[in-house]
């Protein structure tokens, strides 16, 4: 392919590498930093968002990207240690949400702790308008 490439594609395009965890660079066998070509990275991130398959497309590319981040609304699974004294999940959430109840079960699915939150009491990180309605980000520890 080997696109000319302008600075912010490949700062955009590196962002992106780094949104889906794509590495940019490797150590050859005697211990060089090489970078991966443009074009190469390109077609990794192409497998994530078919549509980014040019570097004219990667700022659009990078708002899907941005977006889908908002589509989940918390972790499926939060991993921690026996005796970890402090836990807390991100929540995805329209803004106007109110009322949260939660529960914490193990791996076999037993219920360890449940509860009720006003979730306009947890800390906000982040907001954005989805379809013209407020979301949030909340944290719950």
């Amino acid at each position: 392919m080997a696109e000319s490439w302008r600075d912010d594609q490949l700062a955009t395009l590196h962002r992106l590498c780094g949104h889906y965890g794509i590495a940019t660079y490797y150590h050859d066998v005697w211990g060089h930093r090489k970078e991966v070509a443009p074009d190469a990275l390109l077609a990794l991130v192409t497998e994530f968002d078919s549509m980014a398959n040019a570097p004219d497309a990667l700022d659009l590319a990078w708002g899907r990207a941005c977006d889908a981040l908002w589509d989940q609304p918390l972790t499926p699974v939060v991993a921690m240690r026996e005796g970890d004294a402090f836990w807390g999940v991100e929540l995805c959430l329209p803004a106007h949400t109110s009322a949260l109840h939660w529960r914490l079960l193990d791996e076999d699915g037993q219920l360890l702790h449940a509860g009720d939150v006003d979730a306009h009491a947890l800390p906000q990180s982040a907001d954005t308008l989805r379809v013209d309605v407020p979301w949030c980000r909340r944290y719950l520890s």
